[in-house]
């Protein structure tokens, strides 16, 4: 999801109002089909008819997105249309927002509807029956404790939620556990980035069936660490990973697994030319290797690996090196 089809909504207590109109039927339209535009704007038609903003918001967001989504240059309307959107999200947010309230801290908006929504663990977990009733891309949980591990257990999977943040949660060993919940049974991305790969087994006995992308850095994992999550369910199907192992050149040779992979990124962490392309053979689409300092050796001793004329490496439709 692109930064600039969102707009950031940050959540204020205000009183309740009185709930927005709602059409059953046409709201489970919505959620049924996430992704299409057609059921949205047959929602939106309907709220129009009743004088509700929102049917105009999802028409204005909904243009935007097929706008942007053009190729060459912006069109001059997309100006006028985010300025439409931000006003009329300014005018309506408390009101849209009141029954989310006690169980939201911050959302955007996404072609007329919520898109994502962050706050503390245990009141999102509350809120989610109500949650349920937006077609959500992600949930970022906040302020994560083992105390909320039965609360987590008994959620029910969002109906369109894929995304999921639980970035520097203090996750560490058997806390891993919480993902083995019918919540992430959904989730093809999550972010874990900032908790604790120390002793990462709980984590690699995870199934996460539909997980494609996994976010793991800034969390002290160390070659041991990377070969046993090498051996999890999900590892093979991940299409992008974010990691920055502790260790030796060894570590690459544990994604080798990594088989459906089109997206590495691979911090500060030491590489192994020969298991690098064997990544690149599998269909790699996307690599980004971070050292600190700038290490001109690196590029030098890849080339030399991979010999001239131009390495397949620098050939990747999306490469990086810094």
């Amino acid at each position: 999801m692109s930064a600039d089809l969102e707009t950031q909504v940050k959540v204020r207590p205000v009183p309740r109002r009185k709930a927005a109109p709602e059409h059953p039927a046409l709201l489970d339209a919505v959620l049924a089909a996430p992704h299409d535009d057609a059921p949205r704007l047959v929602y939106a038609d309907w709220l129009q008819e009743r004088g509700d903003a929102r049917g105009e918001l999802i028409l204005v967001q909904c243009r935007l997105q097929q706008l942007r989504s053009k190729p060459g240059k912006r069109p001059p309307q997309v100006k006028l249309l985010e300025a439409r959107a931000a006003e009329l999200i300014a005018a309506h947010q408390r009101e849209w927002l009141a029954p989310l309230m006690p169980f939201i801290r911050s959302a955007t908006f996404e072609r007329g509807f919520l898109s994502t929504v962050t706050g503390d663990a245990g009141k999102l977990l509350e809120g989610l029956p109500l949650l349920a009733r937006e077609p959500l891309e992600g949930l970022t949980l906040t302020g994560y404790r083992a105390a909320l591990l039965d609360a987590v257990y008994r959620a029910a999977p969002h109906p369109t939620a894929r995304v999921f943040g639980l970035a520097h949660a203090r996750l560490k060993g058997d806390g891993y556990a919480a993902l083995d919940a019918p919540l992430f049974s959904t989730a093809r991305t999550v972010d874990l980035c900032g908790n604790d790969f120390s002793e990462p087994g709980r984590l690699a006995r995870c199934t996460l069936p539909a997980l494609e992308r996994l976010r793991l850095t800034v969390g002290g994992l160390t070659d041991a660490g990377l070969r046993e999550l090498a051996g999890a369910p999900f590892f093979a199907r991940l299409t992008h990973l974010s990691l920055d192992p502790l260790g030796t050149s060894s570590a690459l040779t544990s994604l080798e697994p990594l088989a459906a992979a089109r997206s590495l990124r691979w911090l500060e962490g030491p590489f192994d030319a020969a298991t690098l392309k064997h990544l690149l053979a599998t269909g790699l689409r996307k690599l980004k290797l971070c050292y600190q300092p700038h290490d001109e050796p690196v590029t030098a001793s890849l080339r030399a690996y991979f010999g001239p004329p131009a390495a397949p490496w620098e050939q990747l439709p999306d490469f990086e090196l810094r």
